[in-house]
């Protein structure tokens, strides 16, 4: 019986180039399902309202993209298959050319929107109300992902759900007045923003107190896809364990892979 354990041993032991293989098979599902969150296919349609989970830079992006803008609809395939090859570790010939031709023709209207996003995001009390972060992020957690088995550790969150450990990490930085959060599958040493389903969006958390209402948002709607998210992280687990086993343990199927500890 093969275990979580013995996958993790054998990506270890396999070239470069298959552990990227690997880990890429892992996360197709996941760029899939991102790119389908960024064109609000639906049942995401109604994220078209939602700001509060995309990165600002995308959310403007996307604002002009569900209006028909051409230019907006080339920057936004652009940055999809950009960001796709990041995420899967694959060579990126890819340039910006429709992204910075979009952000230079309406960098007035970004630098507007840019502003109302960091006055939302901090506030005037920014840095004078104590306040404890960490706190709130767990009771946060607890309060949408708890459902889905996530409990605290001493610097992250975890599951079994998969029956491998998902993680939540977080990067908190000493000076940088924001958070960065990250979602970790250490059998595959994968890991990833954990705003990537938003359209690769990686969401700069801000460690001030207008950020209770940032945090409690952006949680509600990763519950909602969440399901979807475990799915793809399933399907993506058994396309890597097939490779990991036909390039380090020929002759053995993944079908003999015991989840668990």
């Amino acid at each position: 019986m093969v275990t979580r354990h013995d996958i993790k041993n054998l990506l270890a032991e396999l070239s470069h180039s298959d552990q990227l293989h690997a880990r890429a098979e892992l996360l197709k599902p996941v760029a899939v399902l991102a790119e389908e969150i960024g064109q609000f296919q639906k049942p995401y349609d109604y994220l078209r309202d939602v700001e509060v989970c995309f990165d600002p830079e995308i959310r403007f992006l996307l604002n002009y993209a569900v209006r028909g803008d051409n230019e907006a609809l080339q920057a936004r395939e652009e940055f999809a298959a950009t960001e796709r090859n990041r995420l899967l570790g694959l060579p990126d010939n890819s340039q910006t050319t429709y992204v910075d031709s979009f952000m230079d023709a309406h960098r007035a209207e970004w630098t507007e929107f840019a502003e109302r996003w960091l006055s939302s995001a901090f506030g005037p009390v920014y840095s004078r109300v104590p306040w404890n972060f960490d706190a709130q992020l767990a009771k946060t957690i607890a309060t949408h992902l708890g459902k889905f088995g996530f409990r605290p550790l001493s610097r992250s969150f975890k599951t079994d759900v998969l029956g491998y450990p998902l993680v939540i990490k977080t990067d908190k930085g000493t000076w940088r007045p924001t958070t960065y959060l990250f979602l970790s599958l250490p059998t595959f040493g994968a890991q990833f923003p954990i705003g990537t389903p938003f359209f690769f969006s990686q969401p700069s958390l801000p460690k001030s107190p207008s950020a209770d209402a940032i945090l409690e948002s952006f949680f509600l709607e990763l519950a909602r896809i969440f399901p979807t998210l475990l799915e793809c992280l399933e399907r993506g687990s058994k396309s890597g364990e097939d490779l990991v086993l036909r390039f380090g343990a020929p002759g053995k199927s993944s079908q003999r892979i015991r989840r668990g500890p």
